[in-house]
């Protein structure tokens, strides 16, 4: 059941329409049901994963609880090991076994044919931090099953986030919600904007690049210029729009998620970027790895080996898979590298007398850093090393061959296509505009007919334009195999 399709949203006003004439016990109990029938709608197998996940954290929070340091200690170890056990189990075990099988000379052939349940990842790091954070004493263990397992399983973020700390979902969960029409009309409008985000926009920007990664020797380095830098905006807008679409739906039940991007590509360094791109893992990460590595308060040569670490384990975290570590791998370093040449830069700048908020230097910075994003997304898309590696080459050599001779139409993206991706591109770059501006949006949900205009507008664009190509499923988000 996606968020973009008819049973979702058949399914979305059933659950409103009875949360809120129920009493607060009942809410939780209802939403609880509905949780776990969305995410049974996937596969019911996996539901039995993901009950004994919670069954397993919630007796390991009431151990860390009751019992003293030595046994918390325990208790937590032994909880971790159970939850990424799974995790690394489900997602990572052809990976190794294939290793182990081209090590020892045996078929490359023999796997598991494991498929990671979806949203396994997202639900394993939510469990994780909650146990964490009690025995560091930063919450109270939820002394009821009901509100740990509403943590766990809350349907509008349990696929691809965003990740919820429990400090921040857990009160929200003891307390009987009422409707509140202006947080319902406003999520719906967002719910509504990330559909248009995801169908109209992210799904026509994907039709060139399903055509040029399905035969990367067709294209040349010109075109390939044009594809990578439009993965990343796909990228973006493909995630960004789930992000929309969850947070929205949370507004209109009367709960909050975490924001997950904050107009990255306005960062002037990758350590922003990192910082306003899927904001709610970066914080688990920073919160949960980086920190007790030593963070930023040890040697400089320990903090670059702490910041390599944590985006290594990024990069699997996103997939088994050579092609995710070197992404993983190529962040890490670039960070690193902006980290210890910044006292050089900023002493040549003040020799050049450039001020800081020079606009043309935030210009080229910025373009900068998404040129970076740009090369490690190739690995990100890539099907392999060896074609991303290729694909890098093929740009590389535009210096030597040229761009080449062929069109933009050779990428599968008809003029009709590439006009109405150029006209709602607009209002997605005004919102991204606006953003790094640090204006307020308007609150058009109190506004009945600007605000009926605005929905009507989107409905109608979702409808008309949604052309997504032969062979292609615009429903799929990128995030859903993480």
């Amino acid at each position: 059941m996606l968020f973009t399709s008819m049973q979702f949203v058949r399914f979305a006003a059933v659950v409103l329409l009875l949360f809120y004439l129920l009493p607060r016990r009942g809410q939780r109990i209802w939403l609880l049901v509905s949780s776990y029938v969305f995410y049974l709608w996937w596969d019911p197998k996996f539901g039995l994963l993901l009950l004994a996940g919670t069954v397993v954290t919630h007796l390991a929070a009431q151990a860390i609880r009751q019992q003293t340091a030595g046994r918390k200690k325990l208790w937590l170890v032994l909880a971790l090991c159970y939850l990424f056990g799974q995790l690394g189990f489900w997602k990572y075990a052809d990976f190794l076994l294939s290793g182990i099988t081209w090590l020892g000379g045996l078929d490359p052939a023999l796997h598991l044919g494991l498929t990671a349940p979806v949203g396994i990842s997202f639900y394993t790091f939510a469990a994780a931090g909650y146990l964490i954070d009690i025995y560091r004493g930063k919450v109270e263990a939820a002394t009821s099953f009901l509100d740990h397992a509403l943590l766990l399983s809350f349907f509008p973020s349990i696929l691809s986030g965003p990740i919820p700390k429990s400090r921040e979902l857990l009160p929200q969960f003891r307390v009987r919600h009422t409707p509140n029409w202006s947080a319902m009309r406003k999520g719906a409008l967002r719910f509504v904007w990330g559909v248009f985000k995801k169908l109209v926009v992210a799904s026509l920007l994907s039709i060139p690049i399903e055509k040029a990664y399905a035969a990367p020797a067709d294209f040349t380095g010109g075109l390939w210029v044009l594809v990578v830098f439009a993965y990343t905006v796909y990228l973006y807008l493909d995630f960004a729009s789930y992000s929309d679409m969850a947070i929205g739906v949370a507004w209109m039940l009367g709960f909050t998620l975490p924001e997950n991007f904050n107009v990255p590509f306005a960062a002037r360094t990758v350590r922003e970027l990192w910082r306003r791109w899927h904001m709610s893992l970066n914080n688990w990460f920073t919160e949960y790895l980086y920190f007790p590595l030593g963070g930023s308060r040890v040697p400089t040569w320990r903090k670059c080996c702490n910041v390599m670490i944590v985006f290594a384990v990024s990069g699997l975290w996103h997939g088994a898979a050579a092609t995710f570590l070197i992404w993983g791998v190529l962040n890490g370093a670039f960070q690193v590298v902006g980290n210890l040449t910044g006292p050089w830069r900023k002493g040549v700048r003040e020799k050049l007398h450039i001020p800081e908020d020079h606009p043309l230097l935030a210009a080229w910075q910025m373009l900068f850093v998404f040129g970076l994003l740009t090369v490690s997304f190739v690995y990100f898309r890539a099907p392999d090393a060896v074609t991303g590696t290729f694909i890098l080459k093929r740009i590389a050599l535009i210096l030597r061959d040229g761009f080449g001779t062929q069109s933009v139409w050779d990428l599968g993206l008809s003029r009709r296509g590439l006009r109405v991706l150029l006209v709602t591109m607009l209002p997605v770059i005004w919102e991204d505009v606006w953003k790094a501006r640090e204006k307020k949006f308007p609150a058009i949900e109190e506004h009945p007919f600007g605000y009926c205009i605005g929905m009507a507008v989107l409905l109608i664009a979702i409808a008309v334009f949604g052309a997504y190509g032969p062979g292609f499923d615009p429903s799929v988000f990128t995030y859903f195999k993480f």
